[in-house]
């Protein structure tokens, strides 16, 4: 529910996702991790982990799992990574060999994280 939160709270591609990337690097205590890369990124963590501990943070819980129920294919094992709404397992390798590497090879926006540069 934190990596959600954030989602839903930080722009995708400029704050969460280097937030969850920071926060998958160390994943022996959630909270720990996210209060240091939070702070180490510039997000509020409290805006974060309220959010997770709350109503907001199931109610995303259960947005994503609908959104996982209507994948097509459908999931057969986990974890089954979607990349713009396909799935694929040459992404998928790609993504669980180096996942920064993949998102940075495939992002086209107007900023790119400080990993891609």
């Amino acid at each position: 529910m934190i990596e959600t939160c954030a989602i839903r709270k930080y722009d995708l591609y400029t704050q969460a996702l280097p937030f969850i990337i920071c926060l998958e690097a160390d994943s022996s205590d959630w909270t720990r991790s996210g209060q240091r890369c939070s702070t180490q990124l510039g997000l509020d963590w409290n805006v974060i982990n309220n959010c997770a501990k709350g109503a907001e943070g199931i109610q995303n819980e259960v947005e994503m799992a609908i959104a996982t129920e209507k994948l097509n294919p459908a999931h057969t094992y986990v974890p089954w990574i979607v990349v713009n709404g396909a799935h694929s397992s040459s992404y998928e390798n790609a993504i669980q060999s180096n996942m920064v590497k993949f998102v940075c090879s495939i992002y086209t926006g107007p900023e790119k994280i400080d990993a891609c540069k």
